[in-house]
């Protein structure tokens, strides 16, 4: 049997490039984020531009870990 994730990673659009990105976290960090949000959000450096970009949930979508 195999075991499937229950989360799913959380995208944004680069504001440099315009492309759909992963920031390299899973919906498990919302869960956290919604018992303690971050005053300021998040940060994370994006693979497309390499410029780290601030994100939170008005900026970002989750996408099945299973279909990237």
């Amino acid at each position: 049997m195999w075991f499937r994730n229950p989360y799913k990673m959380i995208w944004m659009k680069c504001p440099s490039t315009g492309t759909a990105v992963k920031t390299g976290i899973n919906s498990a960090y919302f869960e956290q984020w919604n018992d303690n949000p971050p005053k300021d959000g998040a940060e994370f450096t994006c693979p497309e531009c390499g410029q780290k970009h601030k994100f939170d949930k008005t900026n970002t979508w989750l996408e099945d870990l299973s279909k990237h």
